[in-house]
């Protein structure tokens, strides 16, 4: 996730994979631009799709109690799997810290099925690498 205040006073970057969605990463830094969430601009990165991302209960349930909304973040497969959308989460943490739906973009590119990306979890340990920058051009 790439964080970018208006008039370039702060940005910040995040990755985050279920873990970090869970132990807060998106709220540290949002927290860490000391910004008012009207003027902070997001665009979710690069990552792993709901229809390719499965996982057990084991996972759901790390969310059970989570203070933000997990409506639609999780679907459950027909073998006591579910599909879990790290997007949707992250857009519902986003939303509930009070930054606009219109300030939000991105979300479109699935490291799994897009082959222009690179995926460990599609091609093993000889996948590549990828690199996120963000910068204030002053």
């Amino acid at each position: 996730m790439f964080f970018a205040v208006t008039g370039a006073r702060s940005v910040g970057i995040a990755h985050a994979g279920w873990k970090g969605l869970r132990d807060g990463v998106i709220v540290s830094t949002f927290e860490a631009l000391e910004a008012r969430p009207s003027d902070v601009f997001v665009w979710l990165g690069p990552a792993i799709s709901g229809p390719h991302y499965e996982v057990g209960d084991d996972i759901r349930e790390e969310f059970a109690g989570s203070p933000f909304a997990t409506e639609g973040v999780f679907k459950t497969r027909p073998y006591g799997k579910y599909q879990m959308d790290l997007y949707a989460f992250a857009r519902s943490t986003l939303q509930a810290l009070g930054i606009p739906v219109e300030n939000i973009s991105g979300g479109g590119f699935c490291t799994f099925s897009d082959v222009r990306l690179h995926s460990v979890r599609r091609d093993g340990k000889a996948a590549g690498r990828m690199a996120s920058l963000i910068w204030i051009e002053r």
